[in-house]
């Protein structure tokens, strides 16, 4: 018996108005499929009878950090620090809709006349899509102090920023910094749509010191397993939840919806969540599509998005189908 198991995943991080493509179910077959060929329908939910066996969960309130001590691909022969993990290939990857943190511990640089966080690098990620951030709080709040990180690392081999690296002059004091690293719903070692070698991230000699008086104010170099914190998002709560209003509804009235019945301008930071399908059974069948109709708003920045995707077995990797921001 063949099972397939389909899950919508809305991964999202602030409130926005933007719109993207909607779906809609196809007004026919594909061309490869013969007209002499049955078309059966193995599974059909129009949210009017209740959850009918679907689970939806908050994924922020399970995920691990994957920044960790490591010696794979090093800098000086040592431990550094690594985004990436080796489940899914041998050579070293990441995955789907990672969001980690490498947290600095608070660094008090009054004494300093032009403080610089400086640090040697390696990284391979989807380009244009998956990016290592380096941030700091100012005002309270972290702001990135790059554009991104993303692609293979030019040379395809470890960086040392050396004496330069960034200024840390007009942020606030003590020093609040950390890297972090986002990819979304598809394209990475996980779905085998983007192997990386070693991705996403290794980071080695983390060192925040004054430019002109040489001083050193903190330095991670891996060992004696680091000074600094791995740290995932908290947990967004889950927000899949089924609603009577008829104006979002592609059938009137009831629909499944990720968002907050309180304020339906925005959804929490940092928040994903998935909404999964019972197992259907789609023995004999010779090809498949999926079909549903959505309507998704989320911000086209900071790689929020949504993803379309399956798997054939309850232990079996996610294949995604869709992400689309």
């Amino acid at each position: 018996m063949r099972l397939v198991l389909v899950s919508l995943v809305l991964l999202a991080a602030a409130a926005s108005t933007a719109s993207v493509p909607q779906l809609a179910v196809p007004a026919s077959t594909p061309e490869f499929i013969s007209r002499s060929q049955s078309r059966d329908v193995f599974f059909f939910d129009d949210m009017e009878s209740g959850e009918n066996g679907w689970t939806h969960v908050d994924y922020t309130a399970t995920a691990t950090p994957q920044f960790h001590i490591d010696d794979y691909i090093p800098f000086d022969g040592t431990d550094h620090w690594w985004c990436g993990t080796f489940d899914y290939d041998a050579d070293g990857g990441y995955g789907n809709a990672w969001d980690d943190r490498l947290e600095l511990p608070a660094v008090d640089v009054s004494g300093a006349t032009y403080p610089v966080l400086t640090f040697a690098h390696y990284y391979d990620s989807e380009e244009n899509y998956d990016y290592t951030y380096v941030q700091a709080k100012q005002g309270g709040v972290f702001v990135d102090l790059n554009d991104g990180y993303d692609g293979l690392i030019p040379g395809g081999a470890w960086v040392d920023l050396g004496a330069y690296g960034y200024p840390l002059d007009t942020v606030d004091d003590p020093v609040e910094a950390r890297f972090r690293f986002i990819s979304d719903g598809a394209y990475s070692d996980e779905d085998g749509l983007y192997e990386s070698v070693g991705g996403a991230y290794h980071v080695d000699n983390i060192k925040i010191y004054d430019f002109y008086g040489g001083q050193v104010y903190f330095l991670d170099d891996g060992s004696g397993g680091g000074l600094c914190t791995p740290s995932v998002p908290g947990a967004a709560g889950d927000y899949w939840h089924i609603i009577d209003r008829r104006c979002p509804a592609y059938s009137d009235p009831h629909s499944w919806w990720c968002g907050d019945d309180a304020d339906t301008s925005h959804i929490p930071g940092n928040l994903q969540n998935a909404l999964i399908s019972p197992f259907i059974d789609i023995s004999g069948a010779l090809v498949c599509t999926v079909a549903c109709a959505i309507h998704a708003e989320v911000p086209t920045v900071d790689n929020d998005h949504w993803a379309l995707a399956v798997r054939f077995g309850a232990d079996d990797d996610w294949i995604s189908l869709a992400a689309l921001t």
